[in-house]
């Protein structure tokens, strides 16, 4: 999904316990803005916790879905 070359090993992060992934209550999720910037927190999130750095840069780069129809 991610190219991992780009992504930077976090000096002494061991190894991964496994996200915690929450929805944001402050979210509208029914809203694709929302839920698409949902999932990019979410994707930082299992980067960081698989000791790594730079899902953040590589993200900006990802087109977000069209608005569905009547949005």
């Amino acid at each position: 999904m991610l190219d991992s070359a780009a992504l930077t090993a976090i000096r002494g992060a061991g190894t991964s316990h496994g996200a915690h992934l929450l929805a944001d209550p402050a979210r509208d999720l029914a809203d694709p803005a929302q839920r698409w910037t949902q999932v990019l927190q979410g994707i930082e999130q299992i980067a960081l916790d698989g000791g790594v750095t730079g899902a953040e840069r590589l993200l900006q780069h990802l087109p977000a879905p069209s608005p569905g129809p009547g949005r």
